[in-house]
């Protein structure tokens, strides 16, 4: 997924300005005094300098945890007696099934399909090879010949382990599994023919067999069609590779990064074509697959800003919601999204919506979980965030926490909560401010350590609107505190700000790696949630910094505060 190291992330508290008490995978927050999680809900009608990347950064031994989902209170389990489709075939219970399982998950490996691609490409390379040079020495031969005859005992021992670990409904039924079986079996009888036959020409001298045997040689040619079979198996196998352990859908002829978090809701990656299909959902299997299983009773929300594809493929059933990769959407646009996913919802019980970004987890996951607070699954944003990742993650393949991946994200899904709550559902006043100052603790070992590298950008509306380089004095005064190990910076000219706002910090040193954003590390907040004149974010509630791994950089007391002045003290 676009660069992410789950294994890193542990999802920060949440909500601007206050402390929250950081979990695992999920998190503690404090609103108002009262620890909460993730908020809550209740219904609703270029730089020249070179580049570091987290990667480059020393990490030492890297921390491997299984991660515990810790209880849900109230947990909804699914609509129907059986809970939620996981996309599974059955889960075998038997001696024998729980073997041909194990032999699937061998055979199915990325490992063992390219290490079956290298062989069909030798066998053909090979095969090529003994046909383009007649007239060679007895011994060459008997090389090739019996070269051919291994791989194919190696093709047969394969096919034979694939029909035992699908079973033979299941293999037989796949037209691509039977058409290479049957090129196995053939060529294999071929090989053992004129092996068999060649012997015996050498023996009693039988010429006139000898064309017998040519011809039976030339008949290997079939081989070449096996290019095609393993060009499928490497596309399913790499897609399953990229996916890591989220939750897949396989079963009905379906293999596919797409999971069903309640039985209308479903969250899956970027339907693709072209060569990203190589990696992720091929675009017409998602279309078949949708409908198939939910014919005219489907929605989709497209939440990339940076990409789009055919919506004619899904009947043109498709809403955009514009927001970049590792960030958050608009408040304006995420209650657009819940209103126009209410009125589908409402329309026909049989209606389901479908959500997607790149990966299908951050963005993804931060919409997800807005809807199940709105449609009354859970009461907390962090139960529904924990329930999102939970059933994301698929802990039978991996270990890796497939949940919503940013802070910023994380805060947003609290905003929702708070606004449904405190709100009726609808946008809190408007509410100005203007940044008059900003302080970073913990500042050394953070670039130069002194803030004399640092720059801080506002955007607002996808604008820059204010741009300050701390070392040069550009629109801002920068004081380093050693004693402290802080900086505090005064904030000259900048504009009033209102509604979402981004801030991001970039620097010139070249030992503070870039993280998400192309920038050492931002945030996002919301001027209308803010309360008091300053907003204090911890480490753990910053984007980038949130990583586990980024904390040999970012102590854990690192901060970011802004003060404000709001219209009224202009």
């Amino acid at each position: 997924m676009e660069g992410f190291d789950g294994s890193d992330f542990s999802p920060p508290a949440d909500l601007v300005g206050v402390d929250g008490a950081v979990m695992r995978n999920v998190v503690d927050v404090t609103i108002n005094g009262d620890v909460t999680a993730p908020p809550k809900a209740a219904p609703r009608k270029s730089e020249s300098v070179k580049k570091v990347h987290w990667n480059d950064v020393d990490q030492g031994p890297s921390e491997k945890e299984r991660i515990d989902i810790p209880e849900i209170s109230g947990l909804w389990w699914g609509e129907n007696e059986h809970g939620v489709d996981d996309g599974r075939m059955e889960i075998p219970t038997t001696g024998v099934g729980r073997v041909q399982f194990r032999v699937r998950a061998v055979i199915d490996h990325l490992g063992m399909r390219v290490f079956g691609v290298f062989l069909i490409f030798l066998d053909i390379i090979l095969m090529i090879i003994d046909l383009s040079l007649p007239g060679k020495s007895e011994s060459s031969q008997s090389f090739y010949d019996g070269m051919a005859l291994a791989l194919s005992c190696y093709f047969m021992l394969d096919l034979g382990l694939r029909i035992f670990a699908y079973g033979p409904k299941n293999f037989f039924t796949n037209p691509w599994e039977v058409a290479d079986g049957l090129i196995i079996v053939v060529t294999f009888v071929v090989t053992i023919f004129y092996t068999v036959l060649d012997e015996y020409v050498q023996e009693t001298g039988a010429d006139g067999l000898g064309r017998l045997v040519v011809l039976a040689r030339l008949l290997r040619v079939v081989r070449l069609a096996r290019i095609f079979y393993s060009h499928q198996q490497m596309k399913a196998s790499s897609r399953r590779t990229i996916s890591q352990n989220k939750r897949r859908y396989r079963k009905d002829g379906f293999d596919l990064d797409l999971t069903y978090v309640t039985d209308h809701v479903i969250a899956m990656s970027f339907p693709s074509s072209g060569r990203q299909s190589l990696f992720r959902n091929p675009i017409g299997e998602v279309s078949r697959f949708f409908k198939t299983k939910h014919p005219d009773k489907f929605r989709i929300y497209n939440l990339c800003s940076e990409r789009g594809y055919d919506e004619t493929k899904f009947d043109n059933h498709v809403y955009r919601v514009m927001i970049d990769d590792h960030n958050v959407p608009t408040l304006v646009d995420l209650l657009k999204f819940i209103d126009d996913a209410k009125v589908w919802m409402t329309s026909d019980p049989d209606h389901v919506i479908a959500i997607h970004c790149k990966g299908g987890k951050g963005r993804t996951g931060t919409l997800v979980s807005s809807w199940l607070l709105e449609d009354g699954k859970f009461d907390t944003a962090k139960e529904a965030l924990e329930y999102f990742g939970s059933r994301r993650t698929d802990f039978e393949v991996g270990d890796v926490f497939q949940g919503v991946e940013t802070a910023s994200q994380i805060r947003y899904v609290g905003y929702f909560e708070k606004i449904k709550k405190n709100y009726g559902g609808q946008l809190p006043p408007m509410k100005k401010l203007k940044v008059t100052g900003v302080t970073i603790t913990a500042i050394q070992g953070v670039g130069r350590g002194n803030g004399s590298d640092l720059s801080m950008q506002i955007v607002s509306e996808r604008q820059e609107v204010l741009l300050c380089k701390f070392a040069e004095g550009y629109n801002c005064a920068l004081q380093y505190d050693a004693t402290d190990d802080c900086v505090t910076c005064e904030v000259k000219n900048c504009p009033m700000l209102a509604g979402d706002i981004k801030v991001r910090f970039m620097s010139t040193s070249k030992s503070l790696p870039r993280g998400y954003d192309n920038c050492p590390f931002y945030f996002w907040f919301n001027t209308s949630l803010v309360e008091g004149d300053h907003v204090t974010l911890k480490r753990e509630e910053i984007d980038n910094p949130h990583k586990k791994k980024t904390w040999k950089i970012y102590r854990d007391n690192f901060t970011v505060k802004l003060t404000f002045s709001d219209a009224e003290d202009i």
